[in-house]
Order: C-alpha cells, then sequence, then structure tokens
C-alpha cells in the first residue's frame, strides 16, 4: 500500500497491533496501519503531502530548515493539522529519511552476484549523493521502513543463490549499506570542505607533502617508508595478484564480475578507493563461501 493511503478505522495501530509486534508511529503510518484523522483538513494533506514537502525544503536549505511550522505553512495549514498525521518532528524525519532512498534498483536479475551487490551499492551512494543532508538525520529504528526494506529486499535476492545462511544475507546487506553510508558521509564532508575554498592540503599531493613533513622514520615508521618508497597515492589497478582473466563470481556462479556497474578503472582517488574497498568486501563474502569447501 502507497504511503499515505490509510487502512479502514478498524485497521491495527502501532497502539493497537491486533497481537502483533508494537510499531514505532513513522513504521505504521508508512505502511498503511494507521487510521485517517476522522476530524480535519484530509483531501489536500496527506502524509505523502508533508514528506514531499520537507524533502523539498531540506534540499533547498538543509535540515536545520525542517519544522513541523515551515512544512504547515508551505503547505498552507497550522501546524496543529500536521500533527493529525504526523506525531512529532522526529517521526516526520523518520518518513523523510525512508522516501530519500527513492526506489529500490530492479535490474539486479541476471547479473552476477558481485556484480548486483557492487550496482546495489553504487545505487544507494547515489541516493545518499540525491539528499546528502539527510545522512544528518539519527537512524532511530532497525530497518522498517517501507523504502528501507525494499533496499534490503533487492540486496537479499542478489545473493539467493549463495551458501549464506539468513543471518549472514543480512549481516552482508548492513556491511554494504555502512559502507556506502561512510563513503557517502566523508565524500559529502570533503566537498563541502572545498566549496568553502581552498584549504590546507585538500588535494592528494599537498595531503602526501604535509605526511613527508611529519613522517619521521623512528616515530612513523610504516608510514616512512611507504613514503619513501613512492607516491601514497600512486596504484596500479587490477583485482588482485596474478590476474590473468575476469572473475568468475565464485561460488554458485550466475554470471560475470565486474564489480560495478561498468568495468571502468577508477577515474580519480576517491573512485579508487570505493571501488577497492567494494571489492575487498566481496572478496571476503567470496572467501567465506570458498571456506566452506575446504
Amino acid at each position: 500500500m502507497p504511503r499515505g493511503e490509510f487502512m479502514p478505522d478498524s485497521a491495527p495501530t502501532s497502539e493497537e497491533p491486533d497481537g502483533g509486534p508494537q510499531l514505532p508511529p513513522a513504521v505504521a503510518a508508512a505502511w498503511g496501519l494507521t487510521p485517517a484523522p476522522r476530524r480535519g483538513p484530509r483531501a489536500a494533506l496527506s502524509v505523502d503531502a508533508i514528506v514531499r514537502t520537507a524533502l523539498r525544503i531540506g534540499d533547498e536549505h538543509g535540515l536545520a530548515a525542517v519544522s513541523m511550522t515551515r512544512v504547515a505553512e508551505e503547505l498552507g495549514f497550522t501546524t496543529m493539522s500536521l500533527y493529525r498525521h504526523v506525531g512529532s518532528k522526529d517521526e516526520l524525519l523518520t518518513h523523510v529519511q525512508d522516501a530519500a532512498l527513492g526506489p529500490a534498483p530492479d535490474d539486479l536479475d541476471g547479473m552476477g552476484w558481485r556484480t548486483a551487490l557492487a550496482t546495489w551499492t553504487h545505487r544507494l551512494l547515489d541516493a545518499y549523493a540525491a539528499h546528502p543532508w539527510t545522512l544528518d538525520i539519527p537512524i532511530p529504528v532497525p530497518p522498517m521502513m517501507p523504502r528501507t526494506i525494499e533496499w534490503m529486499d533487492r540486496a537479499l535476492g542478489a545473493m539467493a543463490g549463495l551458501e549464506l545462511s539468513p543471518a549472514e544475507k543480512v549481516s552482508t546487506t548492513l556491511l554494504l549499506s555502512g559502507y556506502a553510508r561512510n563513503e557517502a558521509t566523508l565524500s559529502i564532508s570533503i566537498a563541502e570542505a572545498e566549496a568553502g575554498g581552498p584549504g590546507p592540503a585538500t588535494d592528494d599531493r599537498d595531503y602526501e607533502a604535509v605526511l613527508q613533513l611529519f613522517a619521521d622514520p623512528e616515530r612513523l615508521p610504516a608510514l616512512s617508508a611507504i613514503l619513501r618508497d613512492g607516491s601514497l597515492f600512486d596504484h596500479p589497478y587490477d583485482d588482485g595478484p596474478d590476474n590473468d582473466g575476469p572473475n568468475d563470481d565464485g561460488p554458485n556462479n550466475n554470471g560475470p564480475n565486474d564489480d560495478g556497474p561498468n568495468n571502468d578503472e577508477p577515474e580519480d582517488q576517491d573512485e579508487f578507493f570505493l571501488a577497492f574497498g567494494l571489492a575487498r568486501i566481496l572478496d571476503g563474502i567470496e572467501a567465506h563461501i570458498a571456506r566452506r569447501h575446504d
């Protein structure tokens, strides 16, 4: 059931779960388990409209600008009218955080599991980049909201043929989503710093020069040795030592592996770090499966 379309008054709510688990109000509303208001403005006001407006305000002005009062003003209603649909600002932000993800990828079928999971991770990064301010919203509950669970479902589907337990598949999904969230947060923070104008050591080479300045061989022997042997940011990119052909996607192969949507070498240092880290995560999953056959 789409967000904002409510079940009849007899439907279970977060307060009366009809014998089911107790649900946070935002979760119950998002899944259509909260009755529509019995009185007050209804036709032009819905959870959908409230969430879309809050998301637009955040995109234009940032998280600090999102408030129940501001959203109500934008929609032409009183603040109290909003509370008939959304119980608090925290509840509103939970809705916004979920809506910002957008639809989960639906084109992963037929890909090898590594390619599918890599594509899923890149799409999640794209979703974060589209609404970067939502990364500042705390994560209040385990994955329960509709979009979030749809994304989880797609990742689990990519692992359907793998010799992993259900808990291992869920853990892999959380590992990849955490990796994407961390990479997005770091990338956005760096971009915001660079947008403020030239600063100290924002360029890779400038940063390396700073490290050269402080890398005393006695205090920092490992870093000093790396800097002495070559540039910290020079890298040959391949799929591992002695690579002589495409990876066959490991156990339970179901397609070619490229660990990314286009199988291109990273264009810059940030892409290298992202691709390298993602490939090593997938290598670890593959090795974990392979050990079961040793």
